[in-house]
């Protein structure tokens, strides 16, 4: 009875950008580790809901995102991505170091300002996923 009473929680009340908010704080001050079921809320039904005999996969049709804005702010502290498509909804992102180990992800808005003043010196690689769109960008950290 209890999974029925948690599932049709679930399916009432969608992921708020407080959870997200706190889901990214949790993330980058505390844990540095996400949880999967704000990230990705259809999992719950892919593990005990409506889909349990389906396979859960990650949209895999990647496109290009044209007219993308990325740029530093002139205080070399942050960086303001907005892009001119898909301007609804959330994106999720990845900030990998030149070894390609991911140091910084989560799930964002438009517009967003990323702050990387704590980010040792380096090049930096960045992917967007909006939808099924992807934006890669890179950045250095003087």
């Amino acid at each position: 009875w209890y999974i029925n009473m948690l599932l049709a929680w679930h399916r009432q009340d969608p992921v708020s950008a407080k959870e997200i908010d706190r889901n990214n704080a949790v993330y980058t001050h505390v844990q540095n580790n996400r949880n999967p079921f704000i990230d990705y809320p259809e999992l719950v039904e892919y593990i005990w809901g409506n889909k349990q005999q389906e396979v859960w996969k990650q949209p895999t049709a990647i496109g290009t995102v044209e007219n993308t804005t990325f740029s530093i702010k002139p205080s070399f502290d942050s960086l303001f991505y907005y892009a001119d498509i898909d301007k609804d909804g959330e994106r999720r992102y990845v900030i990998k170091d030149i070894a390609g180990r991911a140091i910084r992800q989560g799930v964002f808005y438009l517009p967003y300002q990323f702050e990387v003043s704590n980010l040792p010196q380096g090049l930096y690689f960045m992917h967007v996923y909006s939808k099924n769109k992807l934006s890669k960008s890179s950045f250095f950290v003087q």
